[in-house]
C-alpha cells in the first residue's frame, strides 16, 4: 500500500470521466431508506481494537447522501476513525442530483480524489477498466476472513475494486388482509390484483410509469424473473441482446405481462420513485420496491394495516421466489487517493459493531453484504427486538431474497462497467411508458430500443 499522491490527473479527462456515469449512479442505497423506525439505536461508539497510526494523513470520504440517520452514522464512523489511528476524516456529503459525479469528475481531473467514496458496483466496475480505481484487496480479504464471502463483489482480472457495504434488493409487498392469498406466481399477482380492484377502493398493485431509476429497476426485476437479459460482455466488448433469439422471446412476454397487469395500477404516468408510499397512502394494495420501504412507510406513518403488510420474492411466470434486480453499493478508492489510509479506513468500517447500526436505521432495507453479519449476536438480538409488525416471516423472506438477486452490472461477467449509462440513458422507463401506458406491441418496443441501448454503450466504450 502507499501513502503518496501519484500526480497522473493529466490522464483523466474530465468529459470521458463523466461519460458514462448513471445520473443516479452515485447516488447511496442509505438514502433510499425512507427515514424512521429504527429500532433505536445509537451510533456513537468506543474505539476498540489496534490500529495504527496515521497522523498527517486524511481520509476524504464522499457521499451521495441526504438522510440525517446515515450522515450522523457516517461522521461518527469518521470522529471514530480519527480517534484510533491519528487521521483526519473529511466527509462530504453531496445531494441527490447531478452534483455528485460533478464533484468526483472535478476531485478526478485535479489528481486529488477522495480516499473513500460510496457508490454502487456499476460505478466500480467502470472506474476499474478505466484505470481509475484503486484495489482494495487487503481490506476485502480482512472482512472476507471475518464474515465469509460477499454476496455480491466487483472483481476485475483478479483484483477486488469495492468493499461490499450493503445490498437493497427487488421485493413485493402486499395486503393479507386484501388479497386472498400470497402472490408468488406473475398469475396469482395478476388474479390477486384483479380480485382488490374488483372489491376494494384500492389499486390492486402500483407498476411505475415516471421516467425515474426505480421505474427502470421495477422493470428489470420483471425481466430477470422470466429470464430476460440486456447485454453479455464478449471480452470486454457489451453486445445489447435484448432483440436477440430466446432472449427477445423473454422480453416480449415480460413487457406483455406488465401491460396486463397494468390494467389493475391505476393512472401511474408519472410515479417513478415516489412509488414507495402507494401503500401507506391507500393508493394500492401492493407494491414493489428495492428493500423494505413500503413497509416502512407504513409503520413510520402508524397505518392501523402495518400489520398486514407482508413480504414476497419476487415473482416469476410460473415460479416463485425468481430472480430479481436489486442494488449493490460499496465502498471504492482512486489509484491518486491515499490508498493505505483508504483500506485501514475499510477494514475499520467493516467491524461488527458498524454493520449492526447500519442495519438499525431501518428494519430488513439494507442487507449485509457478507453472510457471517446476520449470525452476529447483537444483529440477531436486534432482529429479536424488532416492533412485532416485523414478522419472522418478513425477515426469512428478506434473507431468502439475498440468494437470488443480480444487478445490471452483474448479469454479464466479468461486470458490465457501462449499466451506469444505460440507466443514466432513461431508455428503460421509456420501455416501461411505451409498454404499460401507450400499450405498443411488445415486439416492435424491443427493436426499436435495443439498437438504442447499444449506442449508448458503444458511446460510453469510446469515451
Amino acid at each position: 500500500m502507499t501513502n503518496d499522491k501519484r500526480g497522473t490527473s493529466d490522464q483523466v479527462n474530465r468529459r470521458n470521466v463523466l461519460k458514462g456515469l448513471s445520473v443516479t449512479g452515485l447516488g447511496s442505497i442509505a438514502g433510499c431508506t425512507g427515514g424512521g423506525a429504527s429500532v433505536g439505536q445509537e451510533t456513537t461508539t468506543t474505539v476498540e481494537g489496534d490500529w495504527p497510526d496515521l497522523s498527517g494523513q486524511e481520509v476524504h470520504f464522499l457521499v451521495d447522501e441526504t438522510s440525517d440517520a446515515f450522515r450522523n452514522f457516517f461522521s461518527n464512523v469518521g470522529s471514530d476513525f480519527q480517534a484510533a489511528t491519528g487521521a483526519t476524516v473529511r466527509m462530504e456529503y453531496q445531494a441527490t442530483g447531478g452534483s455528485a459525479e460533478e464533484r468526483l469528475a472535478q476531485l478526478l481531473q485535479s489528481g486529488d480524489p477522495p480516499e473513500v467514496l460510496l457508490s454502487s458496483v456499476s460505478q466500480s466496475a467502470l472506474f476499474a477498466v478505466r484505470g481509475i480505481a484503486a484495489p482494495v484487496n487487503e481490506a476485502f480479504q480482512a472482512a472476507t476472513d471475518r464474515y465469509g464471502e460477499p454476496r455480491q463483489r466487483m472483481q476485475y482480472q483478479g483484483d477486488e475494486y469495492m468493499m461490499p457495504f450493503g445490498s437493497n434488493i427487488g421485493m413485493f409487498w402486499y395486503r393479507t388482509d386484501l388479497y386472498d392469498e400470497a402472490p408468488t406466481t406473475w398469475e396469482s399477482l395478476l388474479q390477486g390484483a384483479q380480485n382488490v380492484q374488483e372489491n376494494t377502493d384500492l389499486n390492486g398493485t402500483a407498476l411505475l410509469g415516471g421516467t425515474s431509476f426505480c421505474t427502470e429497476l421495477q422493470l428489470m426485476s420483471f425481466a430477470y424473473s422470466a429470464g430476460a437479459n440486456v447485454a453479455e460482455n464478449n471480452d470486454g466488448d457489451i453486445n445489447v441482446i435484448m432483440a436477440e433469439g430466446s432472449n427477445r422471446d423473454r422480453w416480449i412476454q415480460t413487457l406483455s405481462y406488465l401491460q396486463d397487469l397494468k390494467s389493475f395500477s391505476g393512472g401511474n404516468e408519472d410515479i417513478g420513485c415516489e412509488g414507495s408510499t402507494v401503500l401507506a397512502n391507500e393508493n394500492s394494495a401492493h407494491a414493489w420496491w428495492v428493500g423494505s420501504r413500503p413497509k416502512n412507510q407504513c409503520v413510520v406513518q402508524d397505518r392501523p394495516f402495518a400489520g398486514d403488510v407482508a413480504a414476497v420474492q419476487q415473482p416469476g411466470p410460473g415460479t416463485e421466489g425468481a430472480l430479481t434486480c436489486g442494488l449493490t453499493d460499496g465502498l471504492i478508492t482512486f489509484q491518486d487517493a491515499d490508498v493505505e489510509a483508504a483500506q485501514t479506513y475499510m477494514e475499520f468500517f467493516a467491524q461488527p459493531k458498524y454493520f449492526t447500526q447500519i442495519m438499525a436505521i431501518t428494519p430488513i432495507h439494507i442487507i449485509p453484504p457478507f453472510p457471517g453479519i446476520f449470525e452476529l449476536p447483537a444483529v440477531q438480538q436486534q432482529l429479536n427486538e424488532l416492533p412485532d409488525v416485523w414478522t419472522d416471516h418478513d425477515i426469512q423472506t428478506m434473507k431468502n431474497a439475498t440468494e437470488n438477486y443480480t444487478t445490471l452490472a452483474d448479469e454479464t461477467d466479468p461486470p458490465n462497467p457501462y449499466s451506469g449509462a444505460i440507466y443514466g440513458s432513461n431508455i428503460l422507463s421509456d420501455i416501461m411508458y411505451d409498454a404499460t401506458i401507450n400499450q405498443r406491441d411488445p415486439a416492435a418496443i424491443v427493436d426499436e430500443y435495443a439498437p438504442q441501448i447499444q449506442n449508448v454503450v458503444d458511446q460510453a466504450q469510446q469515451g
